[in-house]
């Protein structure tokens, strides 16, 4: 399964210097709330810094390392969203990867995990 999500999370750095131009993030409001919520689909996501991802879900509820990957967790009442971030050629860590489950580690489905995310911030 890692071998796998590895390999995908390759193909779309590679894919990713096809791609130009800048992302557009939002900022976050006073209340720490993202002031756009542009980015209601998982596959928005991807691509995104951590700036970017920040002002779209906000902080993490929490944060590890496992080399090479970067993983930022976030949970709802319903569901855990981990969001994989990798590093660039360019040396910027973007997210590659995300996978939703609920609180028995059962797969969820992915944009109602981020709706339930983002209804929590």
């Amino acid at each position: 399964m890692i071998l796998r999500a590895l390999g995908f999370c390759l193909l779309l750095l590679m894919l990713g210097g096809c791609a130009g131009g800048p992302q557009e993030t939002g900022q976050a409001g006073p209340s720490g709330v993202p002031a756009s919520t542009a980015h209601k689909q998982p596959e928005s996501l991807i691509g995104l810094d951590r700036a970017g991802l920040t002002s779209t879900l906000g902080e993490p509820r929490m944060l590890r390392r496992e080399a090479p990957a970067e993983i930022w967790q976030y949970r709802s009442r319903s569901c855990v969203l981990d969001v994989f971030l990798y590093e660039t050629p360019g040396g910027i860590e973007t997210v590659t990867h995300l996978e939703a489950r609920n609180n028995l580690a059962e797969a969820v489905a992915m944009d109602r995990c981020m709706g339930s995310v983002l209804r929590r911030t």
